[in-house]
């Protein structure tokens, strides 16, 4: 589930985000991001982009408390 939804969200960005040329760079983004590397390299320019990218991040942020949460139960 978790690699399903990291691709869905990098072949979205490819779709809203002009800067992101190809699929394959919105998927690189969307990995990078969730496991919380973040290179820098590829990054969206847009509006809608850069929302999408914050709603994202939210959603690696919840991921990682959730696992902590469910270690500890």
């Amino acid at each position: 589930m978790f690699t399903l939804c990291t691709l869905l969200a990098g072949l979205f960005l490819a779709y809203i985000d002009t800067n992101i040329t190809n699929p394959w760079q919105g998927i690189w983004w969307a990995f990078q991001t969730i496991t919380t590397v973040g290179y820098g390299d590829v990054l969206p320019h847009s509006t809608g982009g850069r929302i999408f990218a914050i709603l994202f991040m939210l959603v690696g942020v919840g991921l990682l408390a959730g696992v902590d949460l469910c270690s500890r139960i």
